[in-house]
């Protein structure tokens, strides 16, 4: 099996790269986003990077950077045009992603992101939003995978929640015991 990973940041590309030497595993220096070519900047916040920005003001370095969209990666043949499971972990830009991996998604049978319920970037799309935007592509959701709180009151902040196609085997069975 094969892993495409994509980390916009060329320190930690490099690592990941010496990480999985001799394992099958592509590491794209990529931003992911909507559309290919678009100029956004870059938060650098070593695993909270994002595009976002945060409602209060944080010291991070910005840098400019080109998105590219996972449908046109696999377009160009860089990608192949099936995703047994596509995990995103973008800090609030799940929603930007997804779209520019529609064609993509009508081939993935499961989606693992992090999704927001408090809103501490500007403009994040909150879990509701990504969730029903997922389920209008038949995509349900399965489990969770992760929590995180946020430490000023311990209020959820993030799930990392296991999306499966709606008709895909696992769900396939109905029982609630054997």
């Amino acid at each position: 099996t094969a892993v495409s990973c994509f980390e916009p940041l060329p320190s930690r590309a490099a690592s990941i790269r010496a990480r999985f030497q001799g394992h099958p595993v592509h590491v794209f220096d990529a931003l992911l986003g909507a559309t290919s070519g678009e100029a956004v900047e870059l938060s650098l916040a070593e695993t909270a990077s994002s595009v976002l920005l945060e409602h209060r003001a944080q010291p991070f370095e910005r840098r400019a950077m080109t998105t590219r969209a996972l449908d046109d990666m696999v377009a160009a043949g860089a990608l192949p045009a099936r995703c047994d499971l596509l995990k995103l972990d973008v800090q609030g830009y799940e929603l930007a992603v997804l779209r520019g991996a529609e064609a993509l998604l009508a081939r993935t049978q499961v989606v693992l992101l992090e999704l927001n319920l408090l809103d501490i970037h500007v403009g994040v799309p909150l879990m509701h939003e990504v969730q029903s935007w997922l389920a209008a592509r038949d995509f349900v959701a399965w489990d969770l995978a992760g929590l995180t709180r946020r430490p000023l009151d311990g209020a959820l902040w993030q799930i990392d929640l296991v999306l499966l196609r709606r008709d895909c085997a696992q769900r396939a069975d109905k029982r609630w015991q054997a």
